[in-house]
């Protein structure tokens, strides 16, 4: 058997070299194509706004109007993918009259930190 190739030593400032175009084309929101891009492409992630205090209120009306399908007695019962479609429905109603468009996932996750906070406050 032949002994394992070894691999090439690179100089420190070659590896440095290489790790700071590695971490700008990660930051990059276009990565390598950042000159390529047209108009249309140039998708920038931006963050939500936060949930105003009316979208808490909202979300707090709706959880305590279907709470007896998500957390009560026929959240045992339910087909699979429903709570999911409460979730969407909820989320749907409060980014009617909110400034930001909301998911279901949003909106689920904003209410288990919300419970959580309600919690803490209680204890």
């Amino acid at each position: 058997k032949k002994p394992p190739a070894a691999e090439p030593v690179m100089s420190s400032a070659v590896s440095l070299d290489a790790e700071r175009t590695r971490r700008q084309l990660v930051r990059s929101p276009q990565g390598c194509n950042a000159d390529a891009s047209s108009a249309g492409d140039s998708e920038v992630h931006r963050k939500k706004p936060r949930f105003s205090r009316e979208d808490e209120e909202d979300l707090l009306a709706e959880v305590a109007e279907h709470w007896d399908e998500l957390f009560g007695g026929q959240s045992l019962t339910l087909p699979r993918g429903s709570k999911t479609n409460i979730w969407t429905g909820i989320a749907a109603r409060i980014s009617a009259s909110s400034r930001a468009l909301r998911d279901g996932e949003d909106v689920r996750k904003k209410w288990v930190y919300m419970k959580g906070t309600l919690k803490h406050r209680a204890a």
